[in-house]
């Protein structure tokens, strides 16, 4: 009991304590430690590759590049690759591990909660309720699973909270260092991911215009040089990732909108009903949470007029942002649940509309031992929220998302085993991704089925200077399209055996034909072996 107070004096303290709890409960210890694997480990794999081509290279900021060598050297950028380039840095200190990786996402995690918690004690004192909010959005399965991964998400949400707590201060105190703090880091959300991280810092300069946090004041100029410093960084972001794509000749980042008006009435029937009805519990949370938010949301509007008037101009703003945001990128959301995290912003801040007014008004108004029963309530939602988002972990790592992920990575670290070292360039087969395999190996060089089966094939790989073929199924030995070129076996792990292609007659028989460009860098490559080999 006397513990239990002792945090209660210490809301912080109490807040990393739960945290610490549920990170562990959810095996969060596990988790940070292995490579990409389960749901999207498409895309998991596309942001290690860029952390492992900075670490291996030790190439410049702005230099970012993937394993795929689609374009020139695999050169291709999307968000703002800090998180990648200070992974990097990490590792080049610590050696490579998943968990420095992992590390860095579940600690902007937790950082972005003890601001977002920060902002809560600014409008409701009771340690209980101000918990409540910020437990529901931790466990939230989808926000934790993307918490403790690879994808700039979350950490751009969870960092604009901290955007969020500094423009809120700044409100109060007037402080410069508080705006500057504020701008610095809504500057970095916006740039890791502008609807993620850019939908909180645009709710409040959209909110701010005539009800401040404070009450009394209108943003004066230092405020507007803040939101111009933020747009022009992000323009210029912009304007680098086209010049950057186009210099390499490299579009494999989905850039632009994904809107609802290119679907048919069944494709958006279709979506709502896979995203909300099937799988809403297991991305969003339990069914009566849901429906709890549900609940306040009803409540919400029917008690605006008494409702703190920045925070429900906030939420309001923040709901208005997400359904244009749904509008916009509606067609993403079927096959892509890390679209949806931009969801759990308007419902966080719902919730802590609603409990700012509960401890403000309805508490008041309630018998002493209803209040009892309220806290006791909550704490009964956030123990099993935190247990229910252990089941679904458990749940989301049981399928590995992609065939033999973990003997790949096993191959990939014992790559003498395979008669290949880090700089051999390969073409995997088969692979419909750009990075999954390449990152798995750590070996630079193609895919065989990215975008269309076949596309990647042998002649266009040995044509771009690949020497190795790597068959990461057996059965494609027997492959008409690549059975050819299996004539020299160079390694075997498992199952996943590798060819020199340089040496299968196939080969030779093209470059006798001159069906290859020796005229480019990779041809001369080719030849320059070739004559050494005194082929």
């Amino acid at each position: 009991m006397l513990f239990i107070r002792h945090l209660q004096a210490r809301p912080v303290l109490m807040l990393l304590c739960a945290l610490m709890f549920l990170f562990i409960a959810a095996d969060g210890l596990l988790l940070v430690r292995l490579h990409p694997s389960s749901i999207h480990i498409f895309r998991q794999s596309d942001c290690l590759a860029y952390t492992l081509r900075y670490y291996r290279d030790d190439s410049g900021f702005f230099s970012p590049a993937c394993f795929n060598l689609i374009g020139k050297d695999g050169r291709v950028v999307s968000e703002f690759p800090i998180l990648y380039y200070i992974s990097a840095k990490l590792c080049q200190l610590l050696g490579f591990h998943f968990w420095v990786v992992r590390g860095l996402t579940v600690l902007c995690y937790a950082i972005g909660l003890v601001y977002l918690f920060l902002c809560i004690r600014l409008w409701i004192k009771d340690v209980i309720v101000s918990l409540f909010p910020i437990i529901i959005l931790a466990t939230s399965p989808c926000f934790f699973f993307y918490a403790v991964n690879y994808l700039p998400n979350v950490p751009a949400i969870s960092l604009s909270f901290a955007g969020l707590y500094y423009m809120l201060r700044y409100g109060y105190t007037r402080s410069i260092l508080h705006l500057i703090a504020a701008t610095t880091l809504f500057t970095l959300t916006v740039l890791l991911k502008p609807t993620d991280g850019g939908i909180v810092w645009l709710a409040f300069i959209t909110s701010m215009h005539t009800i401040s946090p404070a009450g009394s004041y209108r943003p004066r100029w230092p405020v507007w040089v803040s939101v111009s410093i933020i747009s022009a960084a992000a323009l210029s972001w912009y304007l680098f990732v086209h010049y950057y794509n186009l210099r390499y000749d490299n579009d494999i980042n989905l850039q632009g909108i994904y809107p609802i008006w290119h679907m048919t009435g069944r494709e958006i029937l279709a979506t709502l009903w896979y995203r909300i009805i099937k799988l809403g519990p297991q991305v969003f949370h339990h069914t009566a949470l849901l429906l709890l938010l549900a609940g306040m949301l009803v409540f919400y509007i029917i008690r605006w007029s008494q409702l703190h008037p920045f925070l429900r101009r906030f939420t309001l703003m923040l709901i208005l942002l997400s359904l244009a945001y749904s509008v916009l990128w509606f067609k993403a959301f079927y096959v892509h649940d890390y679209y949806q995290l931009l969801f759990s912003i308007p419902a966080v801040f719902l919730c802590i509309t609603v409990s700012e007014y509960y401890c403000r008004i309805a508490v008041m108004h309630l018998p002493p031992y209803a209040s009892h029963v309220v806290s006791l309530t909550l704490i009964t939602c956030m123990v099993g929220s935190i247990y229910y988002n252990q089941y679904i972990q458990q749940c989301r790592q049981a399928d590995l998302g992609y065939p033999d992920i973990d003997v790949i990575y096993e191959a990939g670290a014992h790559l003498s085993r395979l008669g290949l070292c880090p700089t051999d360039r390969v073409l995997s087969v088969p692979d419909g991704s750009p990075n999954i395999s390449l990152a798995a190996l750590g070996l630079c060089g193609y895919t065989s089925d990215l975008f269309n089966p076949g596309r990647f094939d042998v002649h266009y790989a040995v044509a771009n200077g690949v020497r190795y073929m790597v068959l990461l199924d057996s059965s494609y030995i027997h492959h008409p399209a690549y059975a050819p070129y299996t004539t020299r076996l160079v390694g075997r792990y498992r199952h996943i055996t590798v060819y020199d292609l340089w040496q299968a007659p196939a080969v030779m028989q093209n470059l006798a034909a001159g069906r290859y460009d020796t005229a480019t860098p990779a041809g001369k490559m080719f030849t320059q072996w070739r004559t050494y080999r005194g082929m």
